[in-house]
C-alpha cells in the first residue's frame, strides 16, 4: 500500500471510531433524558476524556467502582422483582379468596 493510501485508510479508522464513540455518548444521552441528550452526551465524552488523561491506574480505579455499582443495582432489581412477584402471587391469592 502507497503512504497516500495507508493515510485515507489511517484516518478512516480515526473518523470510523469518532463516528461510534458519538452514537455511544447520544445513545447514553438519549436513555438518561431525552431533552438534555446533546449535553449529557457532551459531559459523558467530557468524563471519560479526563479519565484516560489521568492514566491507567485512575481509570482501573473507575472501572471497579462502575463495575460495583451496576453489580449492586442488578441486585437489588433482582431483589425487588423477586419480592414484587411475591407480593402479586400473594395479593391475587388474597383477593380469589374473597371472590364468589
Amino acid at each position: 500500500m502507497s503512504g497516500f493510501w495507508a493515510w485515507v485508510a489511517g484516518w478512516g479508522f480515526v473518523v470510523g471510531k469518532l463516528a461510534s464513540c458519538s452514537a455511544v455518548a447520544l445513545t447514553f444521552g438519549y436513555y438518561l433524558s431525552p431533552d438534555c441528550a446533546r449535553y449529557l452526551a457532551a459531559g459523558a465524552v467530557i468524563a471519560f476524556v479526563a479519565l484516560n488523561y489521568f492514566g491507567i491506574e485512575k481509570t482501573a480505579g473507575a472501572t471497579k467502582i462502575i463495575v460495583a455499582v451496576v453489580l449492586l443495582a442488578d441486585l437489588r432489581a433482582a431483589i425487588g422483582f423477586s419480592s414484587f412477584t411475591v407480593l402479586l402471587c400473594t395479593t391475587r391469592s388474597q383477593t380469589s379468596l374473597h371472590t364468589p
